[in-house]
């Protein structure tokens, strides 16, 4: 472990002493912080209360949202990254607990955090739609689960049919067989073929926010309008899975992030969802690096002597198009080995 942090806070209103936050961080790319609560209470005793793994590095965000004196902790619900969506494609829910008597308790739904919970979806829609709409269903899983929190499940819903993008376009998603508990799949051995099929987007979504105890099978039921007949049909021929009385912390279910897209699967949203050519721009890329190192492609071909210094100008200098020419000159021109 490495960058270990340590910082006192007033977590728990009714204490007269600070709390002790402990944070280190695991090493990783997106992972991983943990981070633990240690009180002193009042018959003199520690308490530990560890608050689990979260992305990134750093300890939780510590705010009074309200401004009463009461310090909330702020995480997200990290299964919800790379169910959908490439990491960086992913916007996780925000998770809102209060700290008292060495209990860590879910307030995310509380009435009083409605306005932040709003506005905070307000800013990563502007963010959202700034950046192309960027892989659409990672934010619009987000979106429908925080519209959940804020009362407003079925206008979440119907935005999310109206931008939605198809799970064998999108390449993320999850199958029957991630929606199982551990114990039924056994990694994934006690799964059929088809049950380790990716699930159309809004099945699969739906199915999520039901374990995760975001929403309820009646919900999704009632937001399912008469245009939407096949979702109803999905829904029962799914499997089961138990729900939660509330969202998680940090539960985090498995994805079949990078599996194979079912050959069943089709585009169920109201209007056809952006597309953009990622395969060309890929490809006029790895075209444009050949290019721009094809004087030390000539170079080391020729077996000139002074690669060394072709390839630093072509590297440092062939941007500017005449370091460019120079390094190619240079290529064609110089003394080869004998």
């Amino acid at each position: 472990m490495a960058q270990l942090r340590m910082s006192f806070r007033h977590l728990d209103a009714s204490s007269r002493l600070p709390q002790l936050l402990v944070s280190a961080y695991t090493g990783g790319a997106h992972c991983c912080s943990l981070t633990s609560i240690f009180d002193l209470g009042p018959n003199g005793q520690w308490e530990h209360l560890e608050l689990g793994a979260t992305d990134g590095d750093g300890e939780p965000d510590i705010q009074d949202i309200t401004g009463n004196g009461q310090q909330e902790i702020l995480t997200s619900d990290q299964s919800f990254l790379y169910a959908f969506a490439s990491h960086a494609g992913s916007e996780a829910p925000v998770v809102i607990s209060r700290y008292h008597n060495g209990v860590l308790e879910n307030v995310t739904r509380d009435p009083a955090y409605r306005d932040f919970i709003a506005k905070d979806l307000a800013n990563r829609r502007r963010n959202w739609v700034r950046s192309g709409r960027f892989e659409p269903n990672g934010f619009l899983a987000y979106e429908v689960a925080t519209m959940a929190n804020l009362g407003k499940f079925t206008e979440g819903w119907h935005d999310m049919l109206a931008h939605a993008q198809s799970t064998k376009e999108s390449g993320f998603g999850l199958s029957s067989c991630d929606l199982k508990s551990a114990a039924d799949k056994q990694n994934g051995h006690g799964c059929s073929a088809k049950e380790k099929e990716l699930l159309p987007f809004p099945q699969a979504l739906s199915l999520f926010l039901i374990r995760s105890g975001y929403i309820t099978p009646e919900q999704v039921a009632s937001a399912a309008d008469d245009h939407k007949p096949a979702i109803a049909q999905q829904l029962q021929a799914s499997p089961s899975v138990p729900q939660t009385a509330r969202p998680p912390e940090t539960s985090s279910p498995s994805s079949s992030a990078t599996a194979r897209p079912s050959e069943m699967d089709h585009p169920v949203s109201a209007v056809d969802a952006p597309t953009r050519p990622h395969g060309w721009f890929a490809i006029f890329a790895g075209l444009g690096l050949v290019l721009y190192f094809v004087p030390v492609l000539i170079a080391y071909r020729r077996n000139s002597i002074n690669q060394r210094r072709i390839a630093l100008v072509t590297v440092l200098l062939g941007w500017t198009v005449i370091g460019w020419v120079a390094a190619l000159i240079m290529a064609l021109n110089e003394p080869v080995r004998k």
